[in-house]
């Protein structure tokens, strides 16, 4: 990344107009109003990382508790596991245990089972994150015309 004299590689300007993000030291176009980079931040309540496993987690340890709790507790008052906002009326098993869903989500997650397998057996091999998402036709990349 140029610095002096050059077009900054990242933000545009010259001279860079860049900031450093106090949290990990890295440089970034603007920082949120808390004074830290979008990463630093907790994507529960935008308050600074601070601690390595926060930082690693992107949440605090206290929000995860708390959104932890509230996810038990939707659930076992009867919620779908994944969206929270419909009845669970199915379940489906995984390696993770027993996951009570709604109808659309017990849709989705086979959808998904689908697009992983069919992979899996034309490829040989597990899919990278890019290759799944342009498998299920969630990503794709841009054709020049």
């Amino acid at each position: 990344m140029s610095v002096t004299g050059e077009v900054c590689d990242f933000c545009s300007e010259t001279p860079c107009r860049c900031h450093t993000c106090p949290v990990c030291n890295e440089l970034f176009p603007e920082l949120e109003e808390n004074g830290v980079c979008e990463m630093c931040c907790c994507e529960e309540c935008s308050n600074p990382l601070l601690t390595p496993s926060e930082q690693e987690e992107g949440i605090h340890d206290t929000c995860l508790e708390r959104v932890v709790r509230e996810h038990d507790l939707a659930v076992a008052n009867g919620s779908c596991s994944h969206c929270l906002k419909e009845r669970a009326t199915t379940s489906y098993i995984d390696d993770m245990g027993e996951h009570p869903v709604c109808q659309q989500c017990y849709d989705d997650h086979n959808e998904t089972e689908a697009v992983w397998n069919e992979f899996v057996i034309e490829h040989g091999r597990r899919p990278t994150l890019i290759e799944y998402l342009e498998a299920g036709d969630v990503f794709q990349e841009e054709q020049p015309e």
